[in-house]
């Protein structure tokens, strides 16, 4: 029978003991990793980290049907995160670790068809940063690669044929009310929905920096150099346009990372830039982050729709930790006392 936390520790032994094994976890996985544990006592701190758990296996079902006080979380600083769960008896001893689709791209279940799945490892930490690192990491760096070229789309190839039977690159019959963005010659003209495409353009950069920064050891401006283009190529936008995505992702980053300036001409620019790309790269990583997070579009009744998929779970059940038999749940206004953890 599936229990809780084993009785026999006190809650503060068993967030000692995740909490040792996030941190001997993080020591042996590639790269720079930490590791925390954070508050989910809570309905709403459960639900909202279940609106990022990219897992429909294990962990998935420990976070609905066990009310944990606690989970472990591993973090390499950057786009990547990892939540580590015990598992209950008769698997006590071992742990569940599924990773997180980060806040800034959205949540699972607008990617569940790219959901890389968590994994159950041992108590061993080396065994288990084993099977993290040859299993799970592939897996969920392939599945964030996958969201950013969603995320960014596609242009086609040079000599393709577009959608409306054009060829790439070549200006098709055009509505009146196009708007001025669309790379077909024409100068950069105001227009009212100017601002959304710019807006989405800097997030579609600050997003592909997060690959550049995986690939290549430099600092923010070297990520960013280039970038605008490629945005530009991405989305149709005409290249003039390039320096200024680049100059207003730069602008983004220094904001959220706390280095405002007034404006490109503000003498202070330089040392706010030089200051950032002194900080360790998981830190500038972090200000990237932060700076496209506001940028997502804020789609209608997302979390709404996003319960569609906790229709294929059974109504998770509070188990109190201990070996009798379950009794039937009573009414959510009197649910036993939770577990610790």
């Amino acid at each position: 029978m599936l229990t809780g936390p084993d009785l026999a520790t006190t809650p503060d032994e068993q967030v000692g003991t995740l909490l040792q094994f996030g941190q001997d976890l993080a020591a042996r996985l590639p790269g720079t990793w930490s590791a925390d544990s954070i508050d989910i006592s809570t309905g709403a701190a459960r639900s909202d980290l279940h609106d990022q758990l990219w897992d429909q296996a294990v962990a998935d079902w420990i976070l609905w049907a066990l009310a944990y006080q606690r989970a472990g979380i591993v973090t390499d600083g950057g786009l990547r995160t990892l939540l580590v769960l015990p598992r209950p008896h008769p698997y006590t001893g071992q742990y569940a670790v599924a990773p997180l689709l980060p806040e800034a791209l959205g949540t699972a279940y607008d990617f569940e068809d790219l959901t890389p799945q968590g994994i159950t490892v041992g108590s061993d930490p080396a065994r288990a940063a084993f099977a993290v690192r040859t299993r799970l990491l592939p897996r969920y760096s392939g599945a964030l690669r996958a969201v950013l070229a969603r995320e960014i789309g596609t242009s086609p190839p040079s000599g393709a044929e577009t959608a409306d039977g054009t060829a790439a690159g070549e200006s098709g019959s055009e509505p009146e009310d196009a708007p001025a963005y669309v790379s077909d010659g024409r100068r950069w003209h105001s227009d009212p929905r100017d601002a959304l495409v710019l807006r989405q353009a800097v997030r579609s950069l600050l997003l592909a920096a997060e690959v550049r920064f995986d690939e290549e050891l430099t600092g923010a401006t070297d990520v960013l150099a280039g970038g605008g283009e490629y945005i530009c190529d991405r989305e149709g936008l005409d290249a003039d346009l390039a320096p200024v995505i680049e100059a207003a992702a730069l602008t983004a980053v220094l904001d959220a990372a706390g280095l405002r300036v007034h404006s490109l001409l503000d003498p202070a620019l330089p040392d706010r830039v030089e200051q950032l790309e002194s900080w360790p790269q998981q830190r500038q990583r972090q200000a990237f982050q932060l700076a496209a997070r506001p940028l997502a579009p804020q789609a209608a009744g997302r979390h709404a729709a996003a319960r569609v998929r906790s229709a294929t779970h059974p109504a998770p059940v509070i188990r109190p930790a201990t070996a009798a038999a379950p009794a039937p749940a009573p009414p959510a206004a009197h649910l036993p006392a939770r577990p610790t953890l």
